[in-house]
């Protein structure tokens, strides 16, 4: 892993937990979380929507290289009805989020 540092001011990550055990996902979401804390962006790719769920406080999702949704995950949650995020997405496939 490489190391994130506190006073980075943007930390892009793709798909930072895959192939990791639970223990080192653990500590290597903490960090991401005291990164962000500290005033960092962290820019987080994933396909796994627990992950995403836990450590996103905004979102872009991209269906076909197009944007479906940009903001808040609560927004998304609030706009499609739903309350996870796995539903969330899923109402915008499939109903279109309204």
């Amino acid at each position: 892993l490489a190391k994130i540092k506190s006073g980075a001011g943007v930390v892009v990550l793709d798909e930072p937990t895959a192939g990791l055990d639970p223990v080192a996902s653990g500590i290597l979401k903490d960090k991401i979380r005291r990164v962000r804390d500290a005033g960092a962006t962290v820019v987080l790719s994933s396909h796994l929507i627990a992950e995403l769920e836990e450590l996103a406080e905004d979102l872009v999702f991209l269906v076909e290289g197009k944007v479906r949704y940009a903001g808040p995950l609560a927004g998304l949650k609030e706009r499609t009805g739903e309350a996870g995020l796995e539903r969330a997405m899923a109402a915008l496939l499939t109903r279109g989020g309204a």
